[in-house]
């Protein structure tokens, strides 16, 4: 039973020794098949950062006047924990469903209400 996990830790170290050595590398030794790219590689992360300051977050007049607001209790990334956490605003479609109107990053108060807005 424990030789499995032994070499399962094994390959995960060697295969992360790889990763790290090969990013390392001024280029790397593999492209982008997209466009052939094999010098610098946006992490997820800095997609993620670049995508989300291009998005504006506004209440759409042509959507229902109303929604709901919440905090999603999950911690912020170099925040303590329970410290701050994700604030979510969804508006009211008016053919059914919801959309993202509103982020922000606000204090955890430790409760679980859900508030409707109007």
């Amino acid at each position: 039973k424990l030789l499995p996990e032994i070499l399962r830790d094994f390959i995960h170290k060697v295969l992360v020794g790889f990763a790290e050595y090969w990013m390392g590398l001024l280029r790397k030794p593999f492209s982008c098949e997209g466009c052939g790219n094999d010098k610098d590689f946006m992490t997820i992360w800095k997609s993620v950062q670049k995508t989300a300051s291009e998005i504006e977050f506004k209440v759409d007049d042509k959507e229902l006047p109303m929604g709901e607001a919440d905090g999603t209790g999950v911690g912020i990334k170099g925040i303590a924990k329970r410290g701050k956490e994700l604030k979510v605003f969804v508006q009211y479609k008016r053919g059914g469903g919801v959309r993202v109107a509103g982020l922000d990053i606000g204090n955890y108060n430790g409760t679980m209400a859900r508030r409707q807005v109007k």
